[in-house]
């Protein structure tokens, strides 16, 4: 069973790589909605259960200067401490790479 937080499968990363390209350069009309985000990488990205709640934020464009970081649901967070933090584990440090292998 694939992790809850992937919510995508790459298809065709060169594919994926063009569609990349010709957004940054504004050659091709960026996607608004999910549904043509879907259809505009159809064949180089499959989005995964789109009648749950996965939804489409739009693009970050961002100085190269920049580092951005994307913090994940504090809800995940909080289930892997109740699940690897309990009687014996408590000065056991893990990972957020060894947390997700489990």
């Amino acid at each position: 069973m694939p992790p809850m937080w992937k919510r995508v499968d790459i298809i065709d990363h060169a594919l994926l790589g063009r569609r990349m390209v010709d957004w940054t350069l504004n050659r091709r009309p960026r996607p608004t909605t999910m549904d043509a985000l879907v259809a505009d990488v159809a064949g180089a990205l499959a989005v995964r259960d789109r009648t749950k709640t996965t939804t489409f934020g739009g693009f970050i464009d961002t100085p190269i200067e920049t580092l951005l970081f994307r913090l994940p649901p504090a809800s995940m967070i909080q289930q892997a401490e109740t699940t690897y933090t309990g009687p014996g584990l408590r000065h056991r440090q893990l990972s957020p790479a060894a947390i997700l292998r489990r």
